[in-house]
């Protein structure tokens, strides 16, 4: 939920290292861990929400009927490197005209 985080779990045995005074091997070590770990959080979470989704979200738009499906958009946000093209522009255009109260696509 919202009041879930991702990172500072991960990375709290660097920063106490940090904190501590540890030394550069063994801070940057764990800056390493910290990181796959958050990796693998990061994606276990979006599995989580793409389940979430499918099953429960799916379902409630289509017991809404045919107009709710039709509201959902998708976007591909694959490539990190067309993430403004392929993600922020579309969707920043449909809440443009949704605000406006014009046809979305």
């Amino acid at each position: 939920g919202i009041w879930q985080t991702i990172g500072y779990k991960q990375f709290e045995p660097y920063l106490n290292a940090l904190e501590a005074g540890a030394d550069a091997t063994e801070t940057e070590k764990l800056k390493l861990s910290g990181l796959e770990d958050m990796k693998t959080a990061t994606r276990r979470y979006a599995n989580y929400q793409t389940k979430w989704i499918r099953i429960k979200q799916m379902r409630r738009l289509q017991d809404e009927g045919p107009e709710a499906v039709s509201s959902l958009y998708l976007v591909d946000s694959t490539d990190v490197s067309r993430f403004q093209t392929n993600v922020v522009d579309p969707a920043a255009k449909l809440t443009e005209l949704f605000l406006k109260g014009e046809q979305r696509p």
